[in-house]
């Protein structure tokens, strides 16, 4: 590259950078595309906002459903046991009205 090819260049990079006023309404254009921007994220929150209540009332049906399952099952181990209890005691029953038939 040459002198005058680089005198060349640099005169249109300056012509190019120098300081000019925005056009009218460039302003105005800015604002209103930065207004649409803020309004875009609120159909995203209530997206958002369904989700996590869902998940949290569907958490709260598991939870329930799980809490409901074990009670069931601790129901039928007290029942079982209460069998097995009365059977037992019964069988000392008798064991000690024998005796006492005995004497």
């Amino acid at each position: 590259m040459d002198n005058l090819d680089r005198l060349l260049l640099d005169r249109l990079l300056k012509e190019a950078m120098r300081r000019q006023d925005p056009p009218v309404g460039f302003e105005a254009r800015v604002l209103g595309m930065t207004r649409r921007r803020t309004t875009s994220w609120k159909p995203w929150l209530a997206i958002a906002a369904t989700l996590i209540i869902g998940g949290g009332l569907g958490w709260q049906v598991d939870q329930e459903r799980r809490d409901r399952v074990q009670g069931e099952a601790a129901k039928a181990k007290l029942e079982l046991a209460l069998r097995i209890t009365s059977a037992k005691l019964q069988k000392i029953q008798k064991t000690i009205e024998a005796r006492n038939q005995g004497i």
